[in-house]
């Protein structure tokens, strides 16, 4: 199970609510800081996610539970939440390829969630970091798993897709999340469209393509 370590951190950009975003994600901060010494760090562990699909669950819980035992002997330290940069929230949409399948959190992650021991003595001085998603209106951490049978694409085939305005744009669909739609250009770049924004031929076409991937 070490594919979940380091885990990789993702981005996304946090609109002008400026400060208080900045205040939510201390607010979070302590939140957490607060589990991470409970008794036995119990409250900490109840955070984490698995969906009924993700195998090795108690591999996963057993992994950091040791990680804690041997790298946080002088106890927990520097807690940082910090959000995720646009570039990466796009690549954790995404996902990436496997053999029959695609690899990407549920969510997706709005957060990085980092974990240092109290002294740099501690072995490696290694910290933890963490993946932090909204599920069900709370905030939990995920871990990449792997979703047999799903494709990286909604359609995987370059079309040209129309806005409400007239113009149009040539892109594969690659999810349908809170109302927003992910494409990737022809040479890969992302591209985020209301669902709304689009016309209404196209706002149907995404959500018949969408419901035949659930």
């Amino acid at each position: 199970m070490k594919t979940i370590l380091p885990l990789l951190f993702l981005a996304l950009t946090i609109p002008c609510q400026g400060a208080d975003e900045r205040q939510r994600l201390t607010d979070l901060e302590e939140a957490i800081t607060a589990k991470l010494h409970s008794e036995g760090r119990k409250e900490f562990f109840e955070m984490f996610y698995f969906s009924s699909s993700l195998k090795h669950q108690e591999a996963i819980h057993q992994e950091i539970h040791e990680l804690f035992a041997r790298h946080f002997k002088s106890g927990i330290g520097k807690v940082t939440v910090r959000p995720l940069t646009d570039e990466d929230f796009h690549e954790e949409v995404m996902g990436s390829t496997m053999e029959n399948g695609v690899f990407r959190a549920p969510g997706p992650p709005f957060a990085y969630l980092e974990v240092y021991p109290a002294d740099k003595k501690d072995p490696d001085y290694m910290g933890l970091n963490f993946r932090l998603a909204k599920i069900d209106g709370t905030t939990r951490i995920v871990f990449p798993q792997y979703e047999e049978g799903v494709h990286l694409f909604l359609d995987p085939i370059i079309t040209t897709w129309e806005r409400i305005q007239g113009d149009s744009f040539e892109a594969r669909l690659v999810r349908v999340i809170d109302g927003k739609v992910y494409f990737r250009s022809p040479s890969g770049d992302p591209l985020v469209v209301e669902l709304t924004a689009l016309s209404s031929k196209d706002q149907e076409r995404v959500k018949e393509l969408d419901s035949k991937a659930k």
